[in-house]
Formats: C-alpha cells, sequence, structure tokens
C-alpha cells in the first residue's frame, strides 16, 4: 500500500468539509478530501437538499394553477440548477486548485490516519464532516406505495396524485407545499400537536392556516399504524383508526449522522449511548487530533451551521485562545410562502434563563412593501433586552431570510434596535419593517410625557 501524508485530512465534501479544505489549501497546506464516489461531492446540500429544493419550491410557484405536471421536465430544471453549482463543487475542479482527491469509504487505522480504498493516509489533524442521512421508516404490513425521502425525491418519474407526507417538519412542510402547487393532493402526518415545532406555536398555526387554505391536508397528533391494501393506516390521538390512501410517500422523520463506516474506535474516538460522538466545547473529540463538523457533530443540522462550524474549527487551528461552538445566535429559514425566519432565544429559551426582555411585534398587514405584493399575510417578532439589544426573534413573510439577516449582523455585533431609526431604508424594501419595529420599541420613550415637556421646552 502506498503511504501518502498531509497536513490535514478531511472526510466529507459537503458544505463543511468544503469550507475547511478549501481555506487550508489556499493558506498552502497540503489537504486530502475525502467522499464515498464522485457525484456525492457537494454534500446534502447540493444533491439532495437546499438547492434541489429551493428550485422545486421556485418552479412550483411557476406552475402554479396552470395544469401543467410534467414532473421529468420540471426536475430536469432542478437538475440544470444543480449543475451550474456543480461546476466548482466537483473533484476535478477541487483538483485544479490543489487538494487531494480520494474517492471511497473512509476508515480509521490509528489516531492519525485513515485507509481509503485500498491506500493509506495520515495527517496531523483530521476533520470529519460526513453529513447524515434520513431516518428510515418502519412500519408492519406490505404493499407500502413508493417511498421517498429527499435523497430520492428528485428523481421521481411521475407525479403523485395522493402524496403522504410523514414528518412535519421543514422539509416536509416545503416540499408538500411545493408538491401540492405541482397538482398532488398532499397530506401531512405530524405525531406532535402542530406541524414546525420548534417555531413559535403562532408561526406553526400561522403556516397551517396557509397550507390548509390552499388544499393541503394536515393531520396531527397522529402515527402511522401499518400498511393495508397499499393504504396507510394511521392512529390519531384520539386512538381513532383511519386509512389514507396514497400513490407516494415521503418520509422526513429525522436525520442520522453518518458514522458507522469510518470505525471510530480504531482511532480513540468515543460515542455515547446513542451513537453520537462525544465533543468538547470546540467540537474535537476524545482523540485530540479529530475533530466533526456539521450534520455528523449530531447539532442543529443545516449547511450554514456546518459552515459555521468550519469557521470556528479553523480559526482554532491557528488561535491560542479557543472559542466555543455556541448556538444562542444562530438563525434558520423555512422556505415556505411565505417564509418562516427565526433567530437567536426563543420565548421559551429566554424564560428559563430568566431573562428581562421586552416584545415588540409588527404585523405586515400595515407593511407598505407587503400591501404592494399582496403578501400582508405575516408579523415580525422580535425580543429585546431592557437596553435594547435583541436577543431572538422570528418572521414570517416574503424575504423574511433576508430581513433577519440584518437583524442577525445586529445581535452578533451588539447593535441595538434604537440605531436602526437614523438608518434611511430605501423604500418601499422589506427590511424597512425593522425601523417600524424599532419604532415600537422606542415608542415608551420617545412619545412620553416627559420627552414631549423636554421637547416643548427647547422648540424655541
Amino acid at each position: 500500500m502506498r503511504h501518502t501524508t498531509h497536513d490535514i485530512i478531511v472526510i466529507g465534501a459537503g458544505s463543511g468539509g468544503l469550507t475547511t479544505a478549501i481555506f487550508m489549501q489556499r493558506e498552502g497546506f497540503r489537504v486530502l478530501l475525502v467522499d464515498r464516489t464522485k457525484e456525492s461531492f457537494g454534500g446534502d446540500c447540493l444533491n439532495y437538499g437546499c438547492v434541489p429544493s429551493k428550485a422545486l419550491i421556485s418552479l412550483s410557484k411557476s406552475y402554479r394553477g396552470t395544469g401543467e405536471n410534467d414532473i421529468k421536465t420540471i426536475l430536469d430544471t432542478v437538475k440544470k440548477r444543480q449543475n451550474i453549482i456543480r461546476t466548482h463543487e466537483n473533484p476535478d475542479y477541487l483538483q485544479s486548485i490543489g487538494i487531494d482527491i480520494a474517492i471511497g469509504d473512509a476508515v480509521f487505522t490509528g489516531k492519525t490516519s485513515i485507509e481509503v480504498d485500498g491506500t493509506s493516509y495520515s495527517a496531523k489533524k483530521i476533520v470529519i464532516a460526513t453529513g447524515s442521512r434520513p431516518r428510515p421508516l418502519t412500519i408492519p404490513g406490505s404493499g407500502l406505495p413508493p417511498t421517498y425521502t429527499n435523497e430520492s425525491v428528485f428523481s421521481m418519474t411521475q407525479l403523485p396524485k395522493e402524496f403522504v407526507f410523514i414528518g412535519g417538519g421543514p422539509i416536509a412542510i416545503e416540499l408538500g407545499q411545493a408538491f401540492n402547487r405541482l397538482g398532488s393532493h398532499v397530506t401531512i402526518i405530524q405525531s406532535s400537536d402542530r406541524i414546525l415545532p420548534r417555531e413559535d406555536p403562532e408561526v406553526s398555526q400561522l403556516i397551517r392556516d396557509v397550507l390548509e387554505a390552499d388544499g393541503v391536508t394536515i393531520i396531527t397528533n397522529a402515527a402511522v399504524q401499518e400498511i393495508k391494501d397499499g393504504g396507510l393506516i394511521i392512529k390519531t390521538g384520539d386512538d381513532e383508526l383511519r386509512t389514507i390512501n396514497a400513490d407516494a410517500v415521503f418520509v422526513a422523520i429525522g436525520r442520522i449522522p453518518n458514522l458507522e463506516q469510518l470505525q471510530l474506535n480504531k482511532a480513540g474516538i468515543k460515542q455515547d449511548d446513542k451513537g453520537s460522538v462525544v465533543l468538547d466545547s470546540t467540537l474535537r473529540t476524545t482523540n485530540k487530533a479529530v475533530f466533526v463538523i456539521g450534520d455528523a457533530a449530531g447539532k442543529e443540522m443545516f449547511t450554514h451551521v456546518a459552515e459555521l462550524q468550519a469557521q470556528l474549527v479553523l480559526r482554532n487551528f491557528f488561535s491560542p485562545f479557543k472559542k466555543s461552538y455556541q448556538s444562542e445566535k444562530l438563525g434558520w429559514t423555512t422556505f415556505t410562502d411565505p417564509e418562516v425566519s427565526t433567530f437567536g432565544l426563543s420565548k421559551q429559551q429566554l424564560g428559563k434563563a430568566h431573562m428581562a426582555f421586552e416584545e415588540v411585534s409588527v404585523s405586515l398587514a400595515d407593511d407598505d412593501r407587503a400591501i404592494t405584493e399582496d403578501a400582508t399575510n405575516g408579523f415580525l417578532k422580535i425580543f429585546v433586552s431592557k437596553k435594547g439589544h435583541i436577543l431572538g426573534g422570528t418572521m414570517v413573510g416574503n424575504r423574511s431570510g433576508e430581513v433577519t439577516s440584518e437583524l442577525l449582523l445586529m445581535m452578533h455585533s451588539n447593535i441595538s434596535l434604537g440605531a436602526v431609526l437614523s438608518k434611511p431604508f430605501p423604500y418601499p424594501i422589506s427590511s424597512r419593517v425593522i425601523q417600524t419595529a424599532a419604532r415600537e420599541f422606542s415608542a415608551k420613550t420617545l412619545y412620553s410625557s416627559r420627552t414631549q415637556r423636554l421637547l416643548h421646552f427647547l422648540y424655541r
């Protein structure tokens, strides 16, 4: 076997792995990047997640109500858009910029060594970024209709008439709305009492109302019991048994980190009782040379979190002052119509931490941009400290991801909400709603009797 030594080995060519590998190469380090197949480069996000799902969501808006539902043509367009991004997320491109590539399953053979397809490699540091996969559905019975996950749905050849989604998280809700617009009758079965359970209850209800108004059937507090004659028998919260007909089933009941094939024990890397890798606050394993980022770390499973964790690990490689991973100031967007964007701490988290805050809420019913687009079904809600600093919040509305990005920057930079009162917002961009919220927060001071007396005194 040929033995090759690198400065760093990165296992997994998704968003976290690519961020790590490309930075280290550009800084002059010898990098080995490993992934299972050539086709899997780009990770879940490019191949089965963010990119194809957002392309499909965009196309579903165009096809909505047209009666055209050639799913093959639609998904061919999705693939074309993926391939544009793939031009700089593939083995040939990465080799061209100086990164060494190994294709196959990586297996640890020691604390700083791995083997891939019969070849051994070693490095001073190793970063695991192997991502995750959909949790499988196990139901007793037979005759299950064609079953899809996010890894297979973009290869379907026929649009289902009755499409049942099991799970009520972001993946199921986004794609459920998209397929409903493409012409499927979509039924969403959720085990808990509401869809989007990580969101504020007001958000969950608003999105449910929107989906049901468009013809989506949503059944909460329900679980699939068995399959019989091609139908799904579900048990509802009141112990009622119902049969749901399905031409196809989409499963979105969680994700499992991809760790089994690595043989972590050979590298002295400990796992807990649930199989998750034991990590310290800097995402380092019990083997001090090995770090885990992205979905494989088993924390918040978002593409931008994988990138954030990669940046943290890279920073700590070179700084004597190690920084810990923190999730208190994260944000995420669910790309429904309207979009849902959440950032920072929730009201429940603030309550548990006994943190004093004020809730500022602005309805889009009075927002000029929302009115011009007939998209007033939404709101912005911000949790603000007594000194005016942003602690968290959520927004439902068009372009909420872009709007709340400004609030995320303010939160990270410790900029008070009142600072935007002096910022000129071009009229009528969507983010002007932030200034409306700032006025609401400042109203008690700006329009108090004390302020009025002072202004009358000064107005000479």
